[in-house]
C-alpha cells in the first residue's frame, strides 16, 4: 500500500509501502516512486556488506600454525644444542652436522599435512554421505569446534510447508494428523482418530475451506505440491485427510457463482456457492477477529445458535489460545442468501454471518530437530534462532524445539537497533530468539559472538544471509532453497536444509580434530623418543660418547616405521563420548587437556629404554654395530606399541584394540618391513644394521612394550591424568 507508515525503526520485512530492488512482482500492477537506486538501495548495502567483509582463519589453521612455530624453533634448538653438545666433546663436525640435522628433521612430524589432508577429505566424504557437502576442506573440522550454531527458522527447523495443526468446529476441537500431523483427523481432547464423516461440523467448515479458495493440488511421482498460496494449499492437503476435494464437490453439485477474492482491506475473501439441492450460500474465510465481528450466530453443540457473551467468550478463547501457539488463525463461515440477496453488494453481502470454525496453521517444526538440538546441547553447543518471522511465532516454535526451554532472551530487529555493539556483547550469551532481522543485525549477531570467543556456525539460504555466512567461522547454506550467493559465500551446503544434518557434521568435525590431535600425539612422542636416546647418550657416556643410532636411522624410524602407522589414526572410529564434551575453546591449543605432557613423558620414557638397550649391549661385550641395531629395534617397536595408547585420550586399557583394521595392518606391515631391513643383506647395508638373534629380538620386543604398558596401568590406577 502506499499509506504512509509513522513508526520508528521499523523492520523491513513491515515496511508494507516499500518494494526492493531484486525482489519480484508475480501479481498485480502499481506505480511506484524510486527512492535509491544502486548501493543505496538494501541489496545494495549487502553487496558492499559482502565486499568489505573477510573470510576469518579457521581454528584449525590457526592452531596448526601455532604448532609450526613451535615446531619450528624446537627443530632449530635441537639442532644447536646437538651440534654445541659434540663438538665440547670433541664428536666429528660432519657426523654431528648429519646428526643434528637428522634429529631436527626427527622433530618434525612431516606426515602432519598429509595426514590432515587425508583426514578432512575422509571427513568431507562421509559428511557428504550426510548430505553435508563441504565446499572449504579446512571447514570440515571448525563444526567440531562449534560453540553456537545461528540457524534460520523457515525450512531448516521448519519443514517450509504450512500445515493445518488444528481445528475448531462447532465447539469441539480436533488435531490434523495426530501428534506428528502426517495422517489422520484426532480429536484433540482425548487424542483417539475420529471418522470425520461423523463430524458434520467439522466437514462442513473444511468445505468452506476447500471452496472458498484457489490454490491447486497437484500429485507429482506421489507427493503432494501446492500450486498457489500456501495457506489456502495446506487447508486443501487437511480436507484431503476427510476425503474432501474441490473436484469431488464439483462432481457433487457444487459449483461456484461468484468469487470475492481476498483484499487487504476486508481481510476476508467470499465464494458465492450453489450446492446440489439449488440452494446458494456465501462461504467465507478470514481474519477471525473481523469475521466474528460480522458474525450473529455460530455452530455450536452441532446446533445453530445466537452469539451470546458466554458464545464469544468461547471462540476468543480459541482464537487467544491460536494465537500462543503462534498459529495463524483463519476463521471460516456461511450465510444463507434467498434469491433476493444474490445481487446485492459486496458489503452487504458479507455480514451476518454463522461462525462454522477455526483454523491454526503453522509451518512446524522438522520432526528430528528437537533430538538434535537436545544432543547440541549435552554438547555445549548453544542454537539461537535467527529468523526475518515475527517474535512471537519464532517464540513459540523455539519454545517447541527445545532452543528456548527457559528465559532465555527473545530480541526484535526494532530492540537491535536501540543497542550498542557492547550491549550486544553482553545480551548474545542469554538470548535464544533473533526476531524480524535485517542482514545488518545478522552480522552484528556473528561478530558479537565472536568477540566473546565462540565460534559460531552461521546458516542462511538468501542473498541478504551472505554477509553473515561470510563472517562466520562456518557459514552454512542451504542446498535445496538457498541462492548461488549463499553457496558462494558458505563453507558448507546442506543438500536436505535439515539442521540435524548440522548435528552430525558438528559430530565428524570433533572426530577429525580428535584424529588430528591422535597423530600429534604419535608422531610427538616417536620424535621427543628419538632426539632423547641422543641426548641421553651425550649426557650420560662421558666425554666420548656413542651414537645409539645413526642419522638413517633415525630418518627409517622417523618416515616409514613410525609414519604408515601415525597415518591409520586419520580413520579412527569416533569416541564414545564424543558428544557429552564441551565445546573446545577458540584458543586452545593441541596439547591442551595434559596431551604436551604425555607426549613428553611418554617420549622420555621410550627414549631412555632404547639407550638403556643400546648401554647395557655394550657393556655385555656386543660391538657397535649390534647395540645400535638394538636401539633401533626397540626405538621401532616401543613406537608400535604406544600408538595403540595414542589412540586414547583415557588409557589403552579403555579402548578395542581391533576396531581400526587400517591401523592392525599398518602396524604388522610397519613391524615386518622394519625386521626386513635388520635380517637382509640390503637394510644393513643401507641403515648399517646387522641381524639379531631371536632370542634378542623377541626379548626387545616383550621390554619395548613396558612403558606403554605400565604407564597406562599407572594412569589407570592412580588417576594421573598428565600421564
Amino acid at each position: 500500500h502506499s499509506d504512509a507508515i509513522k513508526m520508528p525503526n521499523l523492520p523491513l520485512g513491515d515496511r508494507k509501502n516499500m518494494a526492493y530492488m531484486s525482489t519480484l512482482v508475480t501479481a498485480g500492477n502499481g506505480i511506484g516512486l524510486v527512492t535509491d537506486t544502486g548501493m543505496t538501495t538494501e541489496v545494495g548495502k549487502i553487496a558492499e556488506m559482502l565486499a568489505q567483509s573477510e573470510e576469518p582463519q579457521t581454528p584449525l589453521q590457526k592452531r596448526i600454525g601455532g604448532l609450526s612455530t613451535i615446531l619450528i624453533g624446537a627443530a632449530l634448538a635441537i639442532v644447536a644444542i646437538i651440534i654445541g653438545i659434540g663438538l665440547m666433546q670433541g664428536m666429528d663436525f660432519l657426523e654431528m652436522v648429519n646428526t643434528g640435522i637428522s634429529l631436527s628433521v626427527a622433530a618434525i612430524p612431516e606426515g602432519l599435512p598429509t595426514v590432515v589432508t587425508i583426514v578432512l577429505t575422509m571427513g568431507s566424504q562421509r559428511m557428504a554421505r550426510s548430505n553435508a557437502l563441504a565446499r572449504q576442506l579446512a571447514s570440515v573440522e571448525t563444526l567440531g569446534s562449534t560453540s553456537v550454531i545461528c540457524s534460520d527458522k523457515t525450512g531448516t527447523l521448519t519443514q517450509n510447508k504450512m500445515q493445518v495443526l488444528s481445528v475448531w468446529a462447532g465447539g469441539a476441537g480436533y488435531d490434523i494428523g495426530g501428534p506428528d500431523h502426517t495422517d489422520g483427523i484426532y480429536r484433540n481432547t482425548v487424542g483417539d482418530e475420529i471418522n470425520p464423516e461423523d463430524e458434520s461440523d467439522l466437514m462442513h467448515a473444511l468445505m468452506i475451506a476447500v471452496l472458498c479458495n484457489e490454490a491447486t493440488l497437484i500429485d507429482a511421482d506421489g507427493e503432494i505440491q501446492v500450486q498457489g498460496n500456501p495457506t489456502e494449499g495446506a487447508l486443501k492437503i487437511a480436507a484431503r485427510k476427510a476425503n474432501l476435494s474441490s473436484e469431488d464437490l464439483t462432481q457433487r453439485g457444487y459449483e461456484i457463482l461468484e468469487r470475492y477474492p481476498f483484499d487487504s482491506t476486508r481481510k476476508m475473501m467470499s465464494m458465492m456457492v450453489k450446492r446440489p439441492d439449488q440452494s446458494v450460500v456465501l462461504f467465507t474465510k478470514g481474519a477471525p477477529d473481523v469475521l466474528l465481528g460480522k458474525s450473529v450466530q455460530a455452530r455450536l453443540d452441532g446446533q445453530q445458535q445466537s452469539i451470546d457473551a458466554v458464545a464469544r467468550a468461547e471462540i476468543e478463547s480459541i482464537i487467544a489460545a491460536y494465537g500462543e501457539r503462534a498459529l495463524r488463525t483463519l476463521a471460516m463461515a456461511y450465510r444463507e442468501l434467498d434469491a433476493d440477496q444474490r445481487n446485492a453488494s459486496l458489503e452487504d453481502l458479507e455480514q451476518d454471518f454463522v461462525m462454522q470454525g477455526l483454523c491454526g496453521i503453522m509451518d512446524p517444526p522438522r520432526p528430528e530437530v528437537i533430538d538434535a538440538i537436545a544432543e547440541c546441547r549435552s554438547a555445549g553447543v548453544r542454537t539461537i534462532m535467527i529468523t526475518g518471522d515475527h517474535a512471537a511465532t519464532a517464540q513459540a516454535i523455539a519454545e517447541q524445539i527445545g532452543i528456548k526451554p527457559g528465559d532465555e532472551t527473545v530480541m526484535t530487529g526494532a530492540e537491535l537497533d536501540q543497542t550498542t555493539d557492547e550491549e550486544l556483547q553482553d545480551i548474545v550469551p542469554t538470548a535464544a530468539v533473533f526476531a524480524r532481522v535485517t542482514p545488518e543485525h545478522k552480522l552484528r549477531i556473528v561478530k558479537a559472538l565472536q568477540a566473546n570467543n565462540e565460534v559460531v556456525a552461521m546458516t542462511g539460504d538468501g542473498v541478504n544471509d551472505a554477509p553473515a555466512l561470510r563472517n562466520a567461522d562456518i557459514g552454512v547454506a542451504m542446498g535445496i532453497t538457498g541462492t548461488e550467493v549463499a553457496k558462494e559465500a558458505s563453507a558448507l551446503v546442506l543438500l536436505d536444509d535439515n539442521f540435524a544434518t548440522i548435528v552430525a557434521a558438528v559430530k565428524e568435525g570433533r572426530r577429525i580434530y580428535d584424529n588430528i590431535r591422535k597423530f600429534i600425539r604419535q608422531a610427538l612422542t616417536a620424535n621427543v623418543a628419538e632426539v632423547s636416546v641422543i641426548l641421553f647418550a651425550f649426557l650420560m657416556m662421558g666425554d666420548d660418547p656413542l651414537l645409539p643410532i645413526t642419522a638413517l636411522m633415525i630418518l627409517w624410524i622417523n618416515l616409514v616405521s613410525d609414519g604408515l602407522p601415525a597415518l591409520a589414526l586419520g580413520v579412527d572410529p569416533m569416541e564414545p563420548d564424543l558428544m557429552d564434551r564441551q565445546p573446545r575453546p577458540r584458543t586452545e591449543s593441541f596439547f591442551a587437556g595434559y596431551l604436551g605432557a604425555r607426549i613428553i613423558i611418554r617420549g622420555l620414557a621410550l627414549g631412555w629404554l632404547a639407550y638403556f638397550i643400546f648401554d647395557r649391549a655394550l657393556d655385555h661385550g656386543f660391538d657397535l654395530a649390534y647395540a645400535e641395531t638394538m636401539a633401533f629395534t626397540t626405538l621401532i617397536f616401543a613406537q608400535l606399541w604406544h600408538i595403540f595408547d595414542a589412540r586414547s585420550f583415557t588409557t589403552l586399557y579403555q579402548k578395542n584394540p581391533f576396531n581400526n583394521g587400517y591401523l592392525l595392518l599398518a602396524v604388522l606391515g610397519s613391524g615386518l618391513l622394519s625386521v626386513t631391513m635388520i635380517y637382509t643383506p640390503f637394510g644393513n647395508l643401507a641403515l648399517g644394521t646387522v641381524p639379531l638373534s631371536m632370542r634378542h629380538l623377541f626379548m626387545l620386543l616383550f621390554l619395548s612394550s613396558l612403558p606403554t604398558f605400565g604407564l597406562s596401568a599407572i594412569k589407570a590406577i592412580f588417576r594421573i591424568r598428565y600421564l
